[in-house]
């Protein structure tokens, strides 16, 4: 981390184009709202709709896009996986490096069924800042429940989001349509 200037002893990160509909002027309302010298928020992606211009402050790390090993690096050196909206995939590569995810509800992809509240992730009511930052802060502080979820994040990804299990239900989706248009 210190390549990118990061030395905050613990860190949230984001990482995915930077999109409105990602709603990260949640996360970083949440991230300020703590009021933490020790936690870092890093976002890793490209910047399409031009947001991260508008977020600047203490600890709050924009890295633009990384790819490849430097990107898994980051993952595996963080703590916690926020992206209040439109988890999609991401969430493969947070549970897959054990990271805990909180996001809003609502607006969720197909993936967002690897989220189980309260086992390796919490989800918040859209816009609740103050509970998205007490989430944040309960990993953060309680290094136990983070290592119960990291290991539960981790398991349901390798038992239900292989790409084995993808192709099967992919498969399977196509047998059904084909089975009821015949």
């Amino acid at each position: 981390m210190a390549e990118y200037g990061i030395n905050t002893k613990k860190n949230i990160i984001c990482i995915g184009r930077m999109h409105k509909r990602k709603r990260l002027d949640h996360l970083v309302k949440a991230f300020v709202q703590m009021k933490r010298d020790d936690i870092g928020l890093i976002l890793v992606g490209s910047d399409p709709d031009g947001i991260l211009k508008e977020i600047n402050g203490h600890n709050i790390f924009k890295l633009g896009a990384i790819y490849g090993n430097k990107k898994l690096n980051l993952l595996s050196a963080s703590d916690v996986y926020c992206l209040p909206g439109a988890v999609g995939l991401s969430i493969v590569d947070a549970f897959y490096y054990g990271l805990p995810l909180v996001t809003e509800e609502g607006d969720e992809s197909p993936e967002i069924i690897y989220l189980r509240n309260g086992v390796n992730g919490f989800f918040v009511k859209r816009g609740d800042i103050k509970s998205m930052a007490e989430k944040l802060q309960l990993l953060l502080d309680d290094d136990v429940l983070r290592k119960q979820f990291s290991v539960a994040a981790k398991r349901e990804i390798v038992e239900n989001g292989s790409i084995q299990k993808f192709c099967e239900g992919f498969r399977d989706a196509l047998f059904y349509v084909n089975d009821k248009n015949n």
